[in-house]
């Protein structure tokens, strides 16, 4: 019984990803990322739109963590429940939110570690951002990958992981970096999802009778 019961939440995860839906509302969400901090270059320095930029991250952020779900949820009621049904998450066990916590901790061990590594080693010209970012997102999307058998999220946290590196051996310094880095995440994003998206509505058309 509980390898039927893991094997059905191993589909029920496969299904929440399989229509690219996650990686388009993710991808939007890092466009949203991308065009605050693109404000934040912009602003001109200890002018007012400076300081409100500066201290509107957090409510830029809440906001789009707020508007982006709800635009997902959408997508999947036009798109994918009336093709394949409603997907849901169980309430995870106890066991699994330690789990899901230890591996968090682990992560962000790591990217810290790599991060304070950086700045003592810091060379002239370089940027320690964008690779740190680059890694702090490749990690979750592999282990991600490995979770719901989507392994076209491993070819996203390769590009994640390459432009983060790139970024900060060659980029255009630390106020376009980051601009640089969410943009083209969210670029992999859209590029991945939308092939995902287009190959399940190939393979998922709506019955005549729901078209009717």
């Amino acid at each position: 019984m509980m390898t039927d019961i893991k094997s059905i939440e191993r589909r029920t995860a496969q299904s929440w990803f399989e229509d690219g839906i996650w990686e388009l509302g993710f991808g939007g969400f890092c466009a949203w990322l991308a065009l605050y901090f693109l404000g934040q270059a912009g602003a001109p320095a200890k002018s007012a739109f400076k300081f409100i930029v500066d201290i509107g991250f957090l409510p830029w952020f809440l906001l789009g963590g707020w508007i982006l779900p709800k635009a997902v949820r959408r997508l999947k009621q036009n798109l994918t429940y009336r093709r394949t049904g409603f997907v849901s998450y169980c309430r995870p066990a106890k066991k699994a939110l330690a789990q899901k916590a230890l591996l968090s901790g682990m992560v962000a061990g790591v990217v810290s570690f790599c991060f304070i590594f950086l700045l003592t080693h810091q060379q002239v010209g370089f940027d320690p951002l964008p690779i740190v970012s680059g890694l702090a997102f490749a990690l979750p999307l592999i282990f991600l990958s490995f979770r719901t058998g989507a392994w076209r999220l491993v070819l996203v946290a390769a590009a994640v992981a390459a432009s983060g590196t790139a970024l900060s051996l060659w980029g255009w310094g630390e106020k376009i970096n980051l601009v640089a880095f969410y943009a083209l995440m969210s670029a992999a994003l859209f590029v991945s999802g939308g092939v995902a998206l287009a190959l399940y509505l190939r393979r998922n058309p709506v019955r005549s009778e729901d078209q009717a």
